[in-house]
């Protein structure tokens, strides 16, 4: 029984002596380490309404990723988010180009032969605007009809059936539009699997692809909506347009404002839709025995202390974390550490206020050992220990 006893004693001694390490709580030291690493200036300021302001006054740092072709580009939002918007907000008139088919239908009284009786008859003749720019119907004659637009080569159809003596009467429709093209090309996040944007060479009713022009006016809102494009707040979309070797681009949010004109495309327009994802950013939470943990920060998405402090498993669930000595730490050299006392309600709506911005430390300092519970458990080995030993 003495024995035992002495060596309770004992392993109560080497216990105790090694509490200083085992019960030493994370800090915040103003000093530096008192090791080898080099020493840190920082001080410690309050945290109140005014500081709060403060510190979420500078603007998140922005910046976005696009996987084009293969290689990534990261590049700051407000360089692309610009608005260089197309001339065009009114529609634009339709012009013939090689390849269109135009109709013609005449409207012809004939008489018979034994019972004059009037009859009308329609007579239609199709023609192709050839390479030359022009086309040719048997009572007009040949008739320049590139870069016409339907209304002025009316007028020309009808002044040739009046020069040649025919009776006016006629309909003139574009019943093929083979010219012109507008270009979809579509670069999302799931383009970043292959090498290259693949662009379909057939006419397209959805996504990438190639976009008939015709006499109804294509807005580029009608484009977009017409491809199936799905908006998206996560990302960041862009269009650039290409036209006579001008580029114009604006943000899809732009286009579809509903203070935005219609932008019209027109024939060779090549309309480039670019979906960015947002890079995200980290903060950081330790201490108080909570588990550490990496914070994931996104432009689009404000995180807040309480959320950092309320998370499961975060520092406020933990019943060794000093509630009243919770930081956040910002900046470097010199380093600022908030000081927030979270068991006063009242100072605890701060924390509802506070954004968290990347490179944040959230840190709790955690109290010493002092539940019985605790100490029982550490004590555990020494109990088995002694329990082999015998009386």
């Amino acid at each position: 029984m003495l024995r035992k006893s002495c060596l309770l004693s004992a392993a109560f001694g080497l216990f105790a002596s090694g509490c200083a390490v085992i019960l030493e709580e994370p800090r915040i030291d103003v000093e530096g380490d008192r090791e080898a690493q080099e020493a840190v200036e920082i001080s410690i300021e309050p945290l109140s309404p005014g500081v709060v302001r403060k510190l979420n006054a500078p603007e998140f740092p922005v910046q976005v990723t696009l996987n084009d072709g293969g290689r990534e580009h990261i590049e700051s939002a407000e360089s692309i988010t610009a608005v260089t918007p197309l001339p065009t907000t009114a529609p634009i008139p339709y012009k013939l180009g090689i390849g269109d088919q135009v109709t013609l239908t005449r409207f012809v009284t004939q008489r018979g032969f034994t019972d004059d009786i009037a009859q009308e008859q329609i007579i239609n003749q199709t023609s192709r605007v050839s390479s030359d720019g022009g086309i040719l119907f048997m009572e007009t004659g040949p008739l320049k009809a590139r870069g016409s637009t339907l209304a002025a080569l009316r007028e020309e159809v009808s002044n040739a059936l009046i020069r040649n003596g025919i009776d006016p009467r006629f309909q003139l429709e574009v019943t093929g539009y083979n010219s012109q093209t507008v270009t979809l090309i579509i670069n999302t996040p799931k383009s970043a699997e292959s090498d290259q944007v693949t662009v379909s060479v057939a006419d397209s009713t959805t996504g990438t692809g190639l976009y008939p022009v015709t006499e109804k006016p294509l807005s580029l809102r009608e484009l977009l909506v017409q491809a199936g494009l799905k908006l998206s707040q996560e990302t960041l979309q862009v269009v650039d347009i290409m036209r006579h070797n001008r580029q114009y681009s604006m943000p899809v949010s732009h286009v579809f404002a509903p203070t935005t004109p219609d932008y019209y495309l027109t024939g060779g327009d090549v309309v480039k839709f670019n979906e960015y994802t947002y890079k995200s950013f980290e903060a950081y939470a330790l201490g108080g025995g909570s588990t550490p943990r990496q914070i994931k920060l996104s432009p689009m998405v404000p995180v807040y202390l309480s959320n950092v402090l309320f998370a499961e498993g975060g520092i406020l669930a933990s019943p060794a974390a000093r509630k009243w000595e919770i930081y956040v730490l910002r900046g470097s050299n010199p380093t600022k550490a908030y000081h927030l006392d979270a068991t006063n309600p009242t100072r605890l709506g701060i924390a509802t206020e506070l954004m968290i911005k990347p490179n944040d430390i959230v840190f709790a300092s955690t109290k010493p050992i002092y539940d019985g519970s605790t100490i029982l458990s550490l004590l555990n080995p020494f109990n088995a220990l002694l329990s082999g030993t015998g009386n």
